[in-house]
């Protein structure tokens, strides 16, 4: 991979890490929303649970995205460690159009197909 591809690569993961941190901030937000309006109900009768049904899908998407926020960061730190874009099973070269598609990938496509049975 050209040092051009991997400062590419670079740019896509730091544009996908800040989009994971504004959408967790959103999300925040909107349950801050959510937590008030509860309350609100809750002091003048309502049922202060009418939200806990969204709780789980929240929590179950928080964690998809701290999951791939550490994902894509680990996957930065070995393009900006020695020997970027080689295999950590082999130390093939990860293809460009592999990273590109798969941005959390640090496997070749040999090692990949071998291992999780991706194409």
């Amino acid at each position: 991979m050209t040092e051009h591809e991997v400062n590419e690569i670079i740019q896509l993961i730091s544009n996908k890490i800040e989009q994971l941190r504004a959408e967790s901030s959103l999300k925040n937000q909107q349950s801050e929303s959510a937590l008030n309006a509860t309350e609100k109900d809750a002091t003048t009768g309502g049922y202060a649970f009418r939200y806990s049904h969204t709780d789980t899908d929240a929590e179950i998407l928080n964690r998809d995205r701290k999951k791939e926020h550490f994902q894509l960061s680990r996957t930065l730190e070995w393009l900006k460690g020695d020997q970027p874009g080689n295999c950590v099973a082999c130390s093939c070269p990860v293809t460009f159009e592999r990273l590109k598609s798969k941005p959390t990938s640090r496997l070749c496509n040999a090692c990949a197909q071998y291992i999780n049975g991706d194409k």
